[in-house]
Protein backbone atom coordinates (compact mmCIF):
# COMPACT_ATOMS: atom_id res chain seq x y z
CA UNK A 1 0.00 0.00 0.00
CA UNK A 2 1.41 3.36 -0.67
CA UNK A 3 1.42 6.48 1.69
CA UNK A 4 -1.20 7.94 -0.18
CA UNK A 5 -3.20 5.21 0.32
CA UNK A 6 -2.98 4.44 3.66
CA UNK A 7 -3.46 8.43 4.31
CA UNK A 8 -6.92 7.91 2.13
CA UNK A 9 -7.47 4.69 4.28
CA UNK A 10 -6.57 5.84 7.89
CA UNK A 11 -8.81 9.55 7.23
CA UNK A 12 -12.11 7.59 6.44
CA UNK A 13 -11.44 5.30 9.15
CA UNK A 14 -10.48 8.13 11.57
CA UNK A 15 -12.30 11.24 9.72
CA UNK A 16 -10.26 13.31 12.80
CA UNK A 17 -7.04 13.30 11.57
CA UNK A 18 -8.07 15.00 8.02
CA UNK A 19 -5.31 17.72 7.91
CA UNK A 20 -5.85 20.83 9.41
CA UNK A 21 -5.61 24.00 8.23
CA UNK A 22 -2.29 25.66 7.44
CA UNK A 23 -0.46 27.92 10.07
CA UNK A 24 1.84 30.74 9.65
CA UNK A 25 4.98 31.04 11.70
CA UNK A 26 4.25 33.95 14.28
CA UNK A 27 7.63 35.74 13.72
CA UNK A 28 7.27 38.98 15.55
CA UNK A 29 6.16 36.65 19.07
CA UNK A 30 8.89 34.31 18.15
CA UNK A 31 11.86 37.23 17.82
CA UNK A 32 10.08 38.77 21.18
CA UNK A 33 10.27 34.83 22.86
CA UNK A 34 13.55 34.57 21.90
CA UNK A 35 15.12 38.15 23.54
CA UNK A 36 13.23 37.01 26.23
CA UNK A 37 14.64 33.76 26.27
CA UNK A 38 18.36 35.38 26.33
CA UNK A 39 17.50 37.70 28.62
CA UNK A 40 15.42 35.94 31.59
CA UNK A 41 16.54 32.77 33.45
CA UNK A 42 15.46 29.73 31.37
CA UNK A 43 11.84 28.05 31.66
CA UNK A 44 10.15 25.33 30.06
CA UNK A 45 7.05 27.44 29.48
CA UNK A 46 8.87 29.89 27.65
CA UNK A 47 11.03 28.02 25.62
CA UNK A 48 8.09 25.75 24.47
CA UNK A 49 6.10 28.56 23.26
CA UNK A 50 9.06 29.74 21.11
CA UNK A 51 8.56 26.70 19.79
CA UNK A 52 5.56 26.96 19.35
CA UNK A 53 5.61 29.88 17.93
CA UNK A 54 7.95 28.73 14.91
CA UNK A 55 5.90 25.88 14.22
CA UNK A 56 4.05 27.23 11.02
CA UNK A 57 2.53 23.81 10.79
CA UNK A 58 5.15 21.55 11.35
CA UNK A 59 3.36 20.10 13.98
CA UNK A 60 0.74 19.05 11.19
CA UNK A 61 3.12 17.71 8.75
CA UNK A 62 5.07 15.79 11.09
CA UNK A 63 1.34 13.97 12.28
CA UNK A 64 0.16 13.77 8.51
CA UNK A 65 3.85 11.93 7.51
CA UNK A 66 3.47 9.69 10.75
CA UNK A 67 -0.38 8.50 9.70
CA UNK A 68 1.43 7.82 6.11
CA UNK A 69 4.32 5.06 7.90
CA UNK A 70 3.39 1.38 7.53
CA UNK A 71 3.62 1.14 11.75
CA UNK A 72 1.07 4.41 12.56
CA UNK A 73 -1.96 1.95 12.40
CA UNK A 74 -0.81 -0.73 15.02
CA UNK A 75 0.69 1.97 16.99
CA UNK A 76 -2.40 3.90 16.94
CA UNK A 77 -4.51 1.12 17.54
CA UNK A 78 -2.52 0.59 20.77
CA UNK A 79 -1.50 4.46 21.82
CA UNK A 80 1.13 3.07 24.30
CA UNK A 81 1.47 5.81 27.18
CA UNK A 82 5.45 5.83 26.82
CA UNK A 83 5.44 8.48 29.87
CA UNK A 84 4.11 6.25 31.76
CA UNK A 85 7.19 3.61 30.72
CA UNK A 86 9.34 6.32 31.08
CA UNK A 87 8.74 6.88 34.56
CA UNK A 88 8.82 3.63 35.74
CA UNK A 89 12.31 3.49 37.17
CA UNK A 90 12.58 0.10 38.30
CA UNK A 91 11.85 -0.84 34.92
CA UNK A 92 14.50 0.99 33.51
CA UNK A 93 16.75 0.13 36.23
CA UNK A 94 16.24 -3.81 35.41
CA UNK A 95 17.50 -2.91 31.97
CA UNK A 96 20.77 -4.22 31.36
CA UNK A 97 23.94 -1.55 31.26
CA UNK A 98 24.07 0.41 28.06
CA UNK A 99 20.69 -0.05 27.37
CA UNK A 100 18.95 2.81 26.21
CA UNK A 101 16.61 2.58 28.95
CA UNK A 102 19.35 2.48 31.51
CA UNK A 103 20.95 5.45 29.78
CA UNK A 104 17.65 7.27 29.94
CA UNK A 105 17.00 6.36 33.75
CA UNK A 106 20.13 7.77 34.53
CA UNK A 107 20.18 10.86 32.48
CA UNK A 108 17.46 11.51 34.34
CA UNK A 109 18.58 11.06 37.58
CA UNK A 110 21.53 12.78 37.24
CA UNK A 111 19.68 15.93 35.90
CA UNK A 112 16.49 16.02 38.01
CA UNK A 113 13.92 15.37 35.57
CA UNK A 114 10.41 13.98 35.90
CA UNK A 115 9.50 12.80 32.29
CA UNK A 116 5.73 13.60 33.19
CA UNK A 117 7.05 17.53 33.47
CA UNK A 118 7.02 18.32 29.71
CA UNK A 119 3.50 16.92 29.34
CA UNK A 120 2.40 19.31 32.34
CA UNK A 121 4.40 22.36 30.01
CA UNK A 122 2.11 21.46 27.85
CA UNK A 123 -1.00 21.54 28.55
CA UNK A 124 0.17 25.04 30.55
CA UNK A 125 0.43 26.85 27.26
CA UNK A 126 -2.48 27.93 25.67
CA UNK A 127 -1.07 27.51 22.02
CA UNK A 128 -0.38 23.75 21.91
CA UNK A 129 -4.19 23.46 22.03
CA UNK A 130 -4.29 25.57 18.64
CA UNK A 131 -1.60 22.78 17.12
CA UNK A 132 -2.75 19.64 18.84
CA UNK A 133 -6.88 20.45 19.23
CA UNK A 134 -8.25 16.61 19.61
CA UNK A 135 -7.32 13.26 21.78
CA UNK A 136 -5.55 11.74 18.94
CA UNK A 137 -3.00 14.79 18.20
CA UNK A 138 -2.79 14.96 21.71
CA UNK A 139 -1.06 11.52 22.22
CA UNK A 140 1.12 12.06 19.02
CA UNK A 141 2.28 15.25 20.62
CA UNK A 142 2.91 13.94 23.83
CA UNK A 143 5.33 11.20 22.65
CA UNK A 144 7.11 13.31 20.96
CA UNK A 145 8.03 15.53 23.95
CA UNK A 146 8.92 12.65 25.93
CA UNK A 147 10.39 10.69 22.82
CA UNK A 148 12.96 14.70 23.22
CA UNK A 149 14.92 12.93 26.04
CA UNK A 150 15.18 9.94 25.03
CA UNK A 151 16.87 11.76 21.80
CA UNK A 152 19.02 13.30 24.35
CA UNK A 153 20.28 9.48 25.84
CA UNK A 154 20.38 8.04 22.07
CA UNK A 155 22.35 10.76 20.81
CA UNK A 156 24.55 12.10 23.52
CA UNK A 157 23.80 15.57 23.85
CA UNK A 158 23.01 16.96 26.64
CA UNK A 159 20.29 18.61 28.58
CA UNK A 160 22.44 21.94 28.63
CA UNK A 161 21.80 24.95 26.53
CA UNK A 162 23.94 23.65 24.24
CA UNK A 163 22.93 20.35 23.98
CA UNK A 164 19.50 21.63 23.69
CA UNK A 165 20.35 23.91 21.10
CA UNK A 166 22.22 20.53 18.65
CA UNK A 167 19.33 18.45 19.78
CA UNK A 168 16.59 20.65 18.34
CA UNK A 169 19.22 20.65 14.73
CA UNK A 170 19.07 17.19 15.05
CA UNK A 171 15.95 16.62 15.38
CA UNK A 172 14.95 19.39 12.28
CA UNK A 173 17.50 17.14 10.53
CA UNK A 174 15.76 13.88 10.64
CA UNK A 175 11.90 14.91 10.60
CA UNK A 176 11.88 17.71 7.44
CA UNK A 177 8.67 19.03 8.63
CA UNK A 178 10.19 19.85 11.79
CA UNK A 179 11.90 23.12 10.27
CA UNK A 180 11.42 25.13 13.52
CA UNK A 181 14.39 23.65 15.11
CA UNK A 182 16.80 25.07 12.54
CA UNK A 183 15.66 28.65 13.17
CA UNK A 184 15.41 27.75 17.33
CA UNK A 185 18.77 26.44 17.10
CA UNK A 186 20.27 29.50 15.57
CA UNK A 187 18.69 31.79 17.17
CA UNK A 188 19.73 30.20 20.00
CA UNK A 189 23.20 29.49 19.76
CA UNK A 190 23.76 33.02 18.07
CA UNK A 191 22.23 35.15 20.59
CA UNK A 192 22.93 33.35 24.06
CA UNK A 193 26.73 32.28 23.73
CA UNK A 194 28.61 35.22 24.98
CA UNK A 195 32.09 34.19 23.22
CA UNK A 196 34.25 35.78 21.02
CA UNK A 197 33.18 36.30 17.32
CA UNK A 198 35.60 33.05 15.91
CA UNK A 199 33.88 30.22 19.37
CA UNK A 200 30.58 31.62 17.41
CA UNK A 201 31.78 30.30 14.49
CA UNK A 202 33.14 27.31 15.76
CA UNK A 203 29.52 26.76 17.59
CA UNK A 204 28.11 27.13 13.73
CA UNK A 205 30.75 24.39 12.25
CA UNK A 206 29.86 22.13 15.31
CA UNK A 207 25.95 22.31 14.74
CA UNK A 208 26.81 22.07 10.76
CA UNK A 209 28.23 18.25 11.86
CA UNK A 210 25.17 17.87 14.16
CA UNK A 211 22.92 18.29 10.87
CA UNK A 212 25.11 16.14 8.76
CA UNK A 213 24.72 13.25 11.68
CA UNK A 214 20.64 14.07 11.53
CA UNK A 215 20.98 13.84 7.58
CA UNK A 216 22.20 10.21 7.75
CA UNK A 217 19.74 8.87 10.34
CA UNK A 218 16.93 7.08 9.53
CA UNK A 219 14.37 7.20 12.43
CA UNK A 220 10.17 6.35 11.31
CA UNK A 221 8.17 8.47 13.40
CA UNK A 222 6.34 5.19 14.53
CA UNK A 223 9.15 3.08 15.50
CA UNK A 224 8.41 0.90 18.70
CA UNK A 225 10.39 2.40 21.55
CA UNK A 226 8.64 0.74 24.02
CA UNK A 227 10.72 -2.25 22.44
CA UNK A 228 13.57 -0.52 21.81
CA UNK A 229 14.45 0.73 25.43
CA UNK A 230 15.93 -3.01 26.49
CA UNK A 231 18.22 -2.62 23.59
CA UNK A 232 21.81 -1.51 23.92
CA UNK A 233 22.07 2.79 22.85
CA UNK A 234 24.50 1.73 19.84
CA UNK A 235 22.56 -0.96 18.39
CA UNK A 236 19.38 0.97 18.24
CA UNK A 237 22.32 3.64 16.51
CA UNK A 238 23.05 1.20 14.36
CA UNK A 239 19.36 0.22 13.44
CA UNK A 240 18.28 3.36 12.46
CA UNK A 241 21.28 4.23 10.86
CA UNK A 242 22.31 7.21 13.67
CA UNK A 243 25.94 8.19 13.56
CA UNK A 244 27.94 7.56 17.08
CA UNK A 245 28.94 10.31 18.52
CA UNK A 246 32.77 9.48 17.81
CA UNK A 247 32.18 9.39 13.84
CA UNK A 248 30.51 12.46 14.10
CA UNK A 249 31.95 14.88 16.68
CA UNK A 250 36.23 14.92 16.53
CA UNK A 251 36.27 17.16 19.92
CA UNK A 252 33.07 15.30 21.62
CA UNK A 253 29.85 16.73 22.75
CA UNK A 254 30.15 20.46 23.39
CA UNK A 255 28.79 21.59 26.39
CA UNK A 256 28.34 24.70 28.47
CA UNK A 257 31.09 25.73 30.50
CA UNK A 258 28.87 28.17 31.99
CA UNK A 259 25.11 29.49 31.98
CA UNK A 260 25.28 31.60 28.52
CA UNK A 261 28.24 29.78 27.42
CA UNK A 262 30.50 29.48 25.66
CA UNK A 263 30.44 26.30 24.48
CA UNK A 264 33.81 24.04 25.11
CA UNK A 265 34.64 19.95 24.12
CA UNK A 266 33.45 18.10 26.89
CA UNK A 267 35.32 13.94 26.09
CA UNK A 268 32.60 12.79 28.95
CA UNK A 269 31.02 10.93 25.91
CA UNK A 270 29.27 7.83 27.32
CA UNK A 271 31.80 4.91 26.34
CA UNK A 272 29.38 3.52 23.26
CA UNK A 273 29.58 7.22 22.14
Amino acid sequence: MTSMARHLDIHEELPQTAPLPPRAIQWRKAFRLAKELTEKPFTAELSYELILSLDGGATERMFQDFLAEPGARALIQKRPDLAATLSDLDLLGSMPEGSLGRTYKEMTERDGYAVNGIIHVMKAVPTFQEVAPDPLRQWFSFRGAVLHDVAHALTGYGRDLAGEVALGLYLAAVYPPYRSGVVYSFITALASVTAPQDQKLRNLSYLRDVWIRGRRSRIPLSAPWEDLLPLQVEEVCRMYQVPLVRETHAEGILRDAFEKGPWIPSFKAQSWA
